[in-house]
């Protein structure tokens, strides 16, 4: 089925009506609605405890409407945009029997979820790199969820399949992809891969390890893990210019865009710090952004880079995970003359919605946890000031330390950076 036919694909075409997709609890503690957006698209809209008790009618509503999909003979998965804003809870035994259903459903396309809480968001990133998340994809919007499920869409019907697809998409690529045909999964995306043995490094005391993948024609993948020395910044760096000359990129009409993993990265001296940023120079030229996964370390450095070497790391950006960063990249695959630096928001800069108190009640027990967070942060304050100064006197005394002291603070730390500088300067 073509995107075009969506159009003319409603409701009534699966022979459901508004009624059949809606489900309140006896109680009144539950409820949830299912709405058609488009084609193979729904909407649910959920809101109250999600329990045992309503968990068959829930599941009823989604079996009816992925039964409904085969029946019209319309070979494509079904995908649901869930909005949980109105959810207070899901049981533990829901969340069991949900995912176990997920698992037999063989036309289900996956829930993206908006409306997140904070705990939901944290609970999808430890559970990021297991099976559990394939089924799942938090979006800070309906739009997005959207954009997203109709890039899918595209994928697996054989529209769009590849961004690489076409004789005129990057040919060099092409060519060399041929001969191997790999792929990586990123999220919902099975991307065209390009690595060779050449573009990998060992340094030779093996502290420092560093590979690059050329992904869908002009995204390149770096992970970085260890402790740089000098001379392994500079192999680094030859690697990538290597790569720059194997696919034509210039700093004009043919750049790419990179995406740096750091999180297994401890640091780098004090002469490869300076051998990367007489680099960058030059070689952020040749990239639209780079969006870095940093280590507590790395992410350190590199705001103190960001404010003391402006100009060359103008285009390094920070985002909590691999997954994120392809995404945006993906969106914007095709803005090749575009400064997408300028433009890229990152995970710190986003403000949570504050919600306001709709009773008296609620009022009371926000200024109560208030009161409580202002008390701890008060502690807290008070214990993290004594330890820098203690450490801080010790050093001005002239005494050191028998060890290394063990860094686990944290990301919402307030003196995070303080503990990581010592860390650096260690």
């Amino acid at each position: 089925m073509k995107e075009s036919q969506n159009n003319s694909i409603t409701l009534d075409s699966f022979n459901l009506t508004p009624e059949e997709l809606k489900y309140t609890n006896p109680s009144g503690k539950y409820s949830v609605i299912f709405e058609h957006i488009e084609g193979t698209i729904f909407k649910t809209t959920l809101k109250g405890t999600y329990d045992t008790d309503s968990f068959k009618e829930h599941i009823g509503i989604t079996e009816k409407i992925l039964n409904a999909v085969k029946e019209r003979g319309i070979n494509r998965k079904v995908f649901f945009i869930e909005d949980i804003r109105g959810l207070r809870w899901i049981t533990t035994e829901v969340r069991r029997l949900g995912l176990q259903k997920y698992k037999e459903w063989d036309n289900h396309g996956g829930s993206f979820v908006i409306g997140a809480k904070s705990s939901v968001r944290l609970v999808s990133k430890i559970l990021q790199r297991s099976k559990v998340n394939q089924y799942f994809r938090l979006c800070d919007s309906q739009e997005e969820a959207l954009k997203l499920i109709k890039q899918k869409i595209a994928e697996e019907s054989g529209n769009g399949k590849s961004l690489t697809d076409g004789p005129s998409f990057f040919p060099t690529f092409t060519k060399l992809w041929e001969n191997e045909k790999s792929y990586i999964s990123i999220g919902i995306h099975k991307l065209k891969k390009i690595q060779q043995e050449n573009w990998k490094f060992i340094s030779p005391t093996k502290k420092f390890k560093y590979e690059c993948s050329v992904i869908e024609g002009n995204i390149l993948l770096m992970i970085f893990e260890g402790f740089a020395q000098i001379e392994d910044i500079e192999a680094v760096y030859k690697i990538n210019y290597d790569i720059v000359k194997t696919f034509s990129f210039n700093k004009e009409d043919n750049k790419f865009f990179s995406i740096g993993n750091f999180q297994k990265m401890k640091g780098l001296s004090i002469k490869a710090r300076k051998a990367s940023t007489l680099h960058e120079e030059d070689f952020r030229e040749y990239s639209n952004i780079f969006i870095t996964v940093p280590s507590p370390i790395i992410g350190f450095l590199l705001k103190t880079h960001k404010i003391f070497f402006p100009s060359q790391y103008k285009k390094w950006k920070i985002t909590d995970s691999v997954e994120s960063a392809f995404e945006f990249i993906l969106a914007n695959h095709s803005a090749q003359n575009k400064d997408l630096y300028l433009t890229y928001t990152e995970n710190e800069d986003k403000v949570e919605i504050f919600n306001l108190p709709k009773s008296k009640k609620e009022l009371k027990q926000l200024v109560r946890e208030q009161q409580e967070t202002i008390n701890k942060l008060k502690t807290l304050q008070h214990k993290t000031v004594e330890k820098i100064l203690t450490d801080i006197g010790s050093i001005s005394a002239g005494e050191t330390f028998t060890e290394k002291p063990h860094l686990d603070i944290p990301d919402k730390h307030p003196f995070k950076d303080v503990f990581i500088a010592f860390d650096v300067l260690w």
